[in-house]
């Protein structure tokens, strides 16, 4: 997660950037693609569970790491920007498929209340954590679904933060009482109670 949004953004980004001005670096080869397309294809063995969910690390001479099995929904469902660029940009679709199979491999997994937890065993594709909130562990997935939508126009990526948002709104929102705010707590993705006191 922190290497997608920070070290392949950051590459994209600057690729981006040059490549719309290149009185910026003259000369510029697009050196920053093609580090974020090797760093990404190191990335790509996290996928390789039975869930299609990324493990949360990673060697990058080695591959997955099979011990670490567990990764918040955020890690897993974050991706959808930086591998979405990355496939528009190189004309490769596996990037975005990759991104894209995770989140919806979440979001499928929601609960009938139609609320997400916060950690997933990538290798049982069961939720480790049933906590829902939207806080961190979760937020960034909500947030990448609306902007994957905005970024590229898919209508699936709005459909699932739709449903996500209402769901979150209905089941975490206590209306507030004092001067009239609501307050957003974390509760449990099943029944949709109190995850714990505050």
């Amino acid at each position: 997660f922190e290497t997608v949004i920070r070290e392949v953004g950051g590459l994209i980004s600057g690729h981006v950037l040059l490549a719309r001005d290149p009185s910026l670096v003259p000369g510029y080869d697009g050196l920053l693609l093609h580090m974020a397309v090797d760093l990404v294809d190191r990335l790509l063995p996290a996928f390789d569970t039975p869930s299609a969910l990324p493990s949360l690390f990673v060697n990058l001479a080695k591959g997955a790491v099979p011990e670490t099995n567990v990764t918040c929904t955020a890690c897993a469902g974050t991706l959808l920007l930086e591998f979405g660029m990355l496939s528009e940009l190189t004309g490769n679709p596996i990037y975005m498929q990759h991104a894209q199979r995770a989140a919806k491999a979440m979001f499928d997994k929601r609960s009938r209340l139609g609320l997400v937890g916060s950690s997933m065993d990538v290798l049982s594709n069961q939720w480790a954590s049933r906590e829902s909130t939207i806080g961190p562990g979760i937020d960034s997935y909500y947030e990448y679904l609306l902007k994957a939508y905005l970024m590229f126009g898919d209508e699936e990526h709005l459909h699932m933060f739709t449903e996500l948002y209402a769901s979150t709104m209905r089941y975490l929102m206590v209306p507030g009482t004092v001067r009239g705010y609501a307050f957003l707590v974390d509760v449990h993705m099943d029944s949709g109670r109190l995850a714990r006191p505050f």
